[in-house]
């Protein structure tokens, strides 16, 4: 299997460029660990060796992302690609805690002070992270794409109050971010200047993510697959010093009456 092209120029997203030659992920805004613990030493957290990763990878019922995500993203000529990704962590941790499918607007928090501040000029992932668990996630139902990078409203952060990541945990090594994936537990991470979310190991050297550039962009894993949008890219093309993180909880509305912020694409 060969690597999706991503059609991002060579040595774009290096940290030491131009914000505007940039494709909307940034460099990192805190030092490794300043704001959330490492998932290696997470007491109920055990990093798989390499002989247990290629031993699930082996496995002909493992888990793979047939069914999810159930959302497309497109991002729109802006520079939201870190909150795209880090929207979908979040999502994605919902379905894992059975939660109904509410569908967040990422410009939500691109646009939050301590993110971009309406400026378009890209985001990072752990600013974005610290966004939803502090302002939490405003579902597009109540935030459509149509406002654009426009300010929060009362009702936005009203409603986003409700929707908080938890619990988000930062990876050190590849080795951890192996071992979430066949845990089923996506990552998201940089690659070029570009955020995205990583869903499945496809082996032990190349990992599927999926895109924020919209429901047509890149291909399928598997042909029972539900949606577009995926591509696949070699675990040594992640620029590790952008970050790799994953959410582990979010908040539990389970009890709460979400039937106008419900969507299903």
């Amino acid at each position: 299997m060969h690597d999706t092209d991503l059609a991002i120029p060579i040595g774009i997203g290096s940290p030491d460029m131009d914000p505007s030659m940039r494709c909307g992920l940034l460099p990192r805004q805190n030092l490794p660990g300043a704001i959330c613990g490492y998932v290696e030493d997470a007491a109920d957290f055990g990093v798989f060796d390499e002989q247990r990763c290629r031993s699930l990878l082996n496995e002909q019922n493992r888990l793979r992302p047939t069914k999810r995500p159930w959302w497309q993203f497109d991002q729109n000529g802006h520079g939201s690609c870190a909150s795209e990704s880090a929207c979908e962590s979040i999502m994605a941790v919902r379905e894992r805690q059975h939660q109904q499918k509410v569908k967040f607007n990422p410009y939500f928090n691109y646009v939050q002070p301590s993110v971009g501040g309406g400026r378009d000029r890209g985001s990072s992932l752990d600013s974005n992270l610290r966004s939803m668990r502090d302002d939490g996630c405003c579902p597009m139902a109540v935030r459509p794409r149509s406002r654009r990078l426009a300010r929060p409203t009362e009702e936005e952060t009203d409603v986003a109050a409700d929707y908080k990541g938890i619990e988000f945990f930062e990876l050190q090594t590849l080795q951890a971010f192996r071992t979430l994936l066949l845990s089923g537990i996506p990552v998201c991470a940089g690659y070029r200047g570009h955020a995205i979310t990583f869903y499945e190991l496809a082996n032990y050297n190349q990992a599927w993510y999926h895109n924020s550039w919209g429901a047509n962009w890149g291909e399928k894993p598997y042909d029972s697959c539900k949606v577009g949008g995926f591509g696949l890219l070699s675990l040594s093309r992640i620029y590790m010093p952008y970050g790799l993180y994953a959410f582990l909880t979010a908040t539990d509305t389970s009890h709460s009456d979400e039937s106008r912020f419900l969507q299903t694409v």
